[in-house]
């Protein structure tokens, strides 16, 4: 059984919505609360707001105007110690490894396996 939340904020950004739907539902159901965002843009503005809150930040890699990838950098700028799980269905060869060296935690597969991300997760949180 996958593990569940405790109440922990977190911050799924895609650009598109019914990945962040079927994410959002998932998350809310394993107890935790959910900010969304659609872009990179988004995604920072709400993180600058609110991140004394927000526990992960859950980034799909390519999205139009702002990458995965700058959307990193920049919320790495704001608050070095981000906890960030990366999200593809397309990745380029070595790019997974690239944003982890960026200062992404993880990285999960899309589309979505709901057990193994609910896991990396909980994982990733939990880190000290």
């Amino acid at each position: 059984m996958a593990p569940k939340g405790h109440g922990e904020t977190i911050l799924p950004v895609d650009d598109e919505s019914n990945i962040l739907e079927v994410a959002s539902s998932l998350l809310v159901r394993a107890n935790y609360r959910v900010i969304t965002a659609s872009t990179g843009k988004d995604a920072l503005k709400i993180y600058a707001e609110r991140r004394e809150n927000i526990r992960l930040v859950i980034l799909d890699v390519i999205m139009p105007g702002m990458s995965g990838e700058e959307c990193l950098r920049a919320v790495l700028e704001l608050d070095p110690d981000v906890k960030v799980l990366v999200a593809s269905g397309a990745l380029k060869p070595g790019m997974a490894t690239d944003m982890k060296e960026t200062g992404a935690r993880d990285f999960v597969g899309k589309p979505f396996d709901m057990p193994q991300l609910l896991e990396k997760i909980r994982k990733i949180i939990d880190e000290e």
